[in-house]
């Protein structure tokens, strides 16, 4: 069972632009409440879990916060605790996104609490009324701790869209590739 409740504000008081070229532009103040409830039924033999996960995204002028945190229970006490922080700057001209949290992951029963460091970056190279080329990258790190080492992600992406309007409308349809890959 899976249970989810997310609120934009914004949008509910319908104060986004209707084109899209303006919903880049659009800097006021956003706050995403969202929480998660999954419930896992016990299999014969074994035990049920709850996952409990809370999120707050909040910002304005194209920079936002993001706190998350996050929980899961079973029949016989907690299984991990989790909790991330971040920062996030979007749609700042040609950068479309640049981020960088860390997240902290508790096991009871096992003495260390690894941090892992994330960061993002994509950047529109043209974006114009016939065509978007975007690239993008992410790298991500699990610092070593309880016996274990480190470990680190990478990824990268890039997007080529030809734009198409219909008669009338603003919004383009877009067509076009997207190629990206991560190593993790």
């Amino acid at each position: 069972m899976n249970i989810n409740a997310g609120l934009n504000i914004a949008s509910l008081l319908d104060l986004y632009p209707k084109n899209e070229e303006e919903k880049k532009k659009c800097k006021g103040l956003e706050a995403v409440p969202f929480f998660n409830f999954t419930r896992a039924y016990a299999p014969p033999g074994g035990e049920s879990k709850d996952k409990y996960f809370a999120r707050i995204f909040v910002g304005d002028k194209g920079v936002y916060t993001l706190l998350e945190y996050g929980v899961i229970k079973a029949d016989l006490g907690d299984v991990e605790v989790y909790g991330k922080a971040g920062l996030l700057l979007k749609n700042l001209g040609n950068l479309r996104l640049l981020s960088a949290d860390a997240e902290l992951d508790q096991k009871p029963g096992n003495a260390a609490t690894r941090p892992r460091i994330n960061s993002a970056a994509q950047i529109d190279i043209v974006d114009n009324q016939k065509w978007q080329f975007t690239l993008g990258t992410t790298v991500g790190g699990l610092t070593p701790g309880g016996g274990s080492g480190s470990a680190v992600d990478y990824g990268g992406s890039l997007q080529l869209y030809k734009k198409q309007y219909l008669s009338g409308d603003k919004t383009p349809y877009k067509k076009g590739i997207d190629l990206s890959f991560s190593s993790r």
